[in-house]
């Protein structure tokens, strides 16, 4: 960027991986490496460029306009069984980053560099593969969405310096109805949603058309499409 004399003022950190399944089950060695790219690596990023603006500020006080965006997640707001590592890895991406925004907003660059947390649920992306698509209440329910829609809400936040964004009527009122019970219920509920019903996996789904590891085109797989080849799986 400074070789090409670019002024970056927006960072978007989007880059992560999820793995799903038993804890015990799932190699250390993949768990490690997700906590490294989905914390470590946005950490590093939000540090650099943190203080690389603040002095462009010191420099330019007039200048006002710098954002982060972390893509957290539903699962980091909730308690999440056999998705467990990757829920921890978003609920630290959400707690740093309403705890960095806190922070700028306690300082004089109030205003003036903003840090918000986007959290989705179920997104139809290349990223949905390696950790399989659960025959789960929230695809039955239609309760997913498409990386455009996601990345508009976000958008929208990030520019109204939002501390977070939490993305769907259905989560919004899932992650509400968690705070007013015991942990252990929702540890049962997110167990519930997130158990691997039947061993559906993506080979099976493609098998029937829907095929994922290519990415989803925008539009090209309606809800009801997709609960259809759900339903149609040899082993349902």
């Amino acid at each position: 960027a400074k070789s090409k004399n670019l002024h970056i003022t927006k960072l978007v950190n989007n880059t992560g991986v999820c793995q799903r399944g038993d804890f015990l089950e799932l190699p250390l060695i993949d768990q490690l490496g997700m906590m490294q790219l989905n914390m470590t690596n946005t950490v590093t990023l939000c540090h650099f460029f943190g203080n690389r603006w603040k002095k462009e500020i010191e420099a330019r006080p007039s200048l006002t306009s710098y954002k982060i965006m972390n893509t957290a997640s539903f699962a980091g707001l909730m308690v999440c069984p056999f998705l467990t590592v990757y829920s921890g890895t978003k609920a630290f991406l959400h707690s740093f980053s309403l705890a960095f925004n806190s922070e700028l907003e306690a300082s004089k660059y109030r205003g003036k560099i903003s840090c918000t947390s986007l959290c989705p649920g179920y997104t139809i992306t290349a990223a949905l593969p390696p950790a399989g698509i659960p025959h789960s209440i929230a695809l039955h329910l239609g309760n997913y969405d498409y990386p455009s829609r996601v990345g508009r809400v976000g958008y929208f936040a990030m520019m109204t310096n939002r501390p977070y964004i939490l993305v769907g009527m259905m989560n919004t009122i899932t992650y509400w109805s968690t705070m007013f019970m015991p942990s252990m219920w929702a540890a049962k509920m997110g167990k519930f949603f997130n158990a691997d019903w039947d061993n559906l996996t993506v080979d099976k789904v493609t098998k029937e058309g829907l095929s994922v590891t290519k990415g989803w085109k925008e539009g090209s797989v309606s809800s009801n499409d997709l609960r259809r080849g759900l339903a149609s799986s040899p082993n349902m």
